[in-house]
């Protein structure tokens, strides 16, 4: 079975697609993930992608979907994927459904989280990350704990439960927050709806703004009534 999960920046899809994946025994596969692989490993492909990623710009699609294929070929995605966030354009759409069905495979369902463009900058603007592991951190929803403060301004340097200092993500910056949601709501979303009305797909939407067991309980009851 054959998922897309998207939403806006913020908007929970990574904390989703695990409970997803969980239900349908399938792989979670996130083309952010995947670029930011090749820029951290200096390939020539990352260093071709870093500047859209940094800016918070998509990157061109037939550079995404050479990434992805390259992921597709794996063993491990034979029974289902679930696509974090992808596609993102009419066109990688396109793409993605061809690259299905020359292997006899379709996209099942799309589940469409729905959050304000205040809550979007509220979650992205405040996360900050373990430079080691990568893992995503909220001051707000996870309380995290003053660690020094600057010498220059006084501002806070926050850590990690376990005391590593964290850095604020590339992308939380409020500009480049506000270039991903104008682009989600640019080119994301009008492909949505192009995904039920020209690709005959089912789309769900989904209310992103409970808590997370809340969320999860109406993807799971989605689940059990349509697939």
């Amino acid at each position: 079975m054959d998922i897309i999960l998207h939403g806006p920046p913020g908007a929970g899809k990574g904390t989703q697609s695990d409970n997803i994946c969980e239900k349908l025994g399938i792989v979670a596969i996130s083309t952010g993930d995947l670029i930011r692989a090749e820029i951290k490993n200096g390939t020539e492909l990352g260093n071709t992608v870093k500047e859209y990623s940094s800016q918070g710009k998509l990157v061109p699609d037939e550079i995404v979907m050479g990434i992805l294929a390259k992921r597709l070929e794996q063993d491990d995605v034979s029974n289902g994927v679930l696509f974090d966030g992808f596609p993102r354009t009419v066109n990688q759409a396109t793409m993605l459904k061809e690259w299905l069905a020359q292997r006899g495979r379709s996209i099942n369902a799309v589940f469409s989280l729905k959050i304000t463009d205040d809550e979007s900058m509220f979650r992205c603007t405040y996360r900050l990350s373990n430079p080691e592991t990568k893992k995503s951190y909220h001051i707000y929803y996870h309380k995290l704990k003053v660690l020094a403060r600057s010498e220059t301004d006084f501002t806070p340097i926050f850590c990690s439960p376990d005391g590593t200092r964290l850095t604020m993500r590339d992308d939380a910056l409020p500009h480049k927050v506000q270039t991903r949601i104008d682009t989600y709501h640019n080119e994301t979303e009008p492909m949505l709806g192009k995904l039920e009305t020209d690709f005959n797909y089912k789309v769900f939407d989904v209310d992103g703004m409970p808590n997370i067991p809340v969320i999860k309980e109406e993807i799971n009851k989605i689940i059990a009534e349509n697939l």
